[in-house]
């Protein structure tokens, strides 16, 4: 690769992270500090936990129903939170 083509990836590098920091810096909601970023990150992990629980051979009756009355009421905070 070349000098002239070196610098130019480079530079695009630079303003390619530059606009990433710029976008994650501008998320920042006025709630605590806590960004999209995160929040997608938490429903990302409630999602593997939920499918996991489903996934479970052992699961009774009572189980599944227990599971969804928790969901209704997580969603109801969920809801509250906003």
């Amino acid at each position: 690769m070349s000098s002239d083509n070196r610098t130019l990836t480079y530079i695009a590098l630079f303003v390619v992270g530059a606009l990433l920091l710029a976008y994650l810096t501008g998320t920042m909601n006025s709630d605590g500090g806590e960004t999209r970023l995160s929040k997608a990150a938490e429903e990302i992990g409630d999602g593997v936990k939920n499918a996991g629980r489903e996934l479970n051979p052992n699961r009774t009756t009572g189980d599944k129903i227990g599971d969804a009355v928790e969901d209704l009421g997580q969603d109801i905070r969920d809801g509250s939170d906003n």
